[in-house]
């Protein structure tokens, strides 16, 4: 049964598209919990282009040129035209999320009294919120500038809290963006379930593991290790890549409806033709981090007979994130032995047990500096690399210049660049009248 439509053009803006609800709307918890599993629209808002601006890939020229779109183009060079008027999927992926998510929680507050009472309404009502939160923070991410101790003059993003598509929203500030994230993400971890059926739907856990993640973007290192803790406590299963045939081409599990136990919450990025693209190679610089005893290294790269390395690991919500977490908070506070403990639990499944050697700090500022290498390391092709950049970019010790060369041309992206913040798309700037990011 199909409960909602979209009048929806992919030519316009996601909030432009003013998508209307249907005469069939859903009205029973298993009808929203059905909206809440379509994972093409619930499951695809990782930011995609972001991935394509960091230090993670390379391009040669062809393939560059040949990219598809502008915004691909456009991103991998931080042009301050990223557009070039095309669609910026990043902004309506989410949003089209956003507004699902609103869809049902509205419809939650139509239900009869006794259906409040049920499981299936906690699982229904703290997924909806988990979505939206988490989607709230994707587009700030994208859209914002890194969150400091000017979030509460710098502009936020547009937060629709209702499915009304006639309403008009203003940006806000960063502050009032985190706040309300926060709120839908501490509420969803208290109705969530420790355990889902399939790693489509969110857990406690996974709700843990974003909280972790956004207090470790707002340096509340406390925070953002209790929730790490919280995670941990509930999974705590990493995968020993010492166990793997590295012959086979991809040795893990299908993360749906229920496999590899690292994956918290199957996630896919907004979708880009440069994505799994064999022109799309690995960064030699990133490749070159990883020692010969480093399984990672085979794991998640593929070499092939001209020497091109592509990348093959997985992707989503995943434990070892929340270790390297929980290890950066640790080092933070200068607690060294107990940071070394964390990210040894990560490592001896990471490194040939022929040589593995558990890593012991002398100092805060060397813990700090092999834990962001691990974090570099590990989190690959995971969509955190420009949200580590740009939080690290607040402080000089840790700060990250981009370089690339292309058709002879060399750019840069200096530490807190104004192009590190992606404009928002003009048609939303036409029909909310918000504030333009400057590039």
């Amino acid at each position: 049964m199909l409960l909602i439509s979209l009048n929806s053009s992919c030519q316009k803006e996601f909030l432009e598209e003013r998508p209307a609800l249907s005469l069939l709307v859903p009205t029973t918890l298993s009808d929203l919990q059905a909206l809440l599993d379509n994972t093409t629209i619930m499951n695809s808002i990782a930011p995609g282009l972001t991935q394509i601006a960091t230090d993670e890939f390379a391009f040669d020229d062809g393939p560059w040129a040949a990219l598809a779109t502008a915004p691909q183009r456009n991103s991998y060079i931080w042009a301050a035209d990223l557009s070039e008027g095309e669609i910026i999927y990043d902004w309506n992926g989410p949003y089209r999320a956003i507004f699902y998510t609103n869809v049902v929680l509205d419809g939650l507050d139509k239900l009869p009294a006794a259906d409040t009472q049920t499981a299936a309404y906690r699982q229904v009502k703290g997924s909806a919120l988990f979505f939206r939160g988490l989607a709230f923070f994707y587009l700030s991410n994208s859209f914002c500038k890194a969150y400091d101790g000017s979030a509460g003059s710098t502009p936020g993003i547009p937060m629709p809290l209702t499915a009304d598509v006639n309403a008009r929203y203003d940006r806000g500030t960063l502050e009032q963006t985190y706040k309300q994230l926060l709120s839908d993400l501490e509420t969803a971890y208290s109705l969530l379930p420790n355990l889902a059926i399939a790693k489509n739907r969110p857990t406690a856990a996974a709700a843990a593991a974003i909280l972790s993640r956004v207090y470790l973007d707002m340096g509340d290192y406390d925070k953002s290790l209790s929730y790490a803790n919280a995670c941990i406590s509930q999974q705590d299963k990493l995968i020993d890549y010492n166990t793997f045939n590295t012959t086979i081409f991809y040795p893990f599990e299908e993360t749906l409806p229920n496999g590899n136990t690292e994956i918290l919450l199957f996630m896919n990025f907004v979708s880009y033709a440069f994505q799994g693209a064999s022109t799309t190679i690995a960064a030699p610089e990133l490749y070159n981090q990883y020692g010969t005893d480093d399984l990672r290294k085979t794991v998640f790269f593929n070499k092939s007979s001209k020497g091109n390395i592509t990348y093959k690991g997985y992707d989503g919500i995943t434990l070892p994130e929340v270790f390297l977490s929980a290890a950066e908070c640790l080092a933070r506070q200068g607690k060294l032995e107990d940071c070394a403990a964390m990210l040894n639990k990560l490592l001896k499944f990471r490194i040939s047990k022929a040589t593995f050697s558990p890593v012991v700090f002398a100092t805060a500022e060397d813990a700090l500096r092999r834990v962001l290498l691990e974090r570099r390391k590990e989190m690959v092709a995971h969509g955190l690399r420009w949200f580590d950049i740009k939080r690290l970019n607040l402080t000089p010790a840790t700060a990250i210049t981009l370089n690339r060369t292309v058709a002879g041309k060399t750019y840069t992206l200096l530490p807190n660049d104004k192009k590190d913040v992606y404009p928002i798309p003009l048609q939303e700037i036409s029909r909310h009248n918000i504030q333009q990011n400057e590039r």
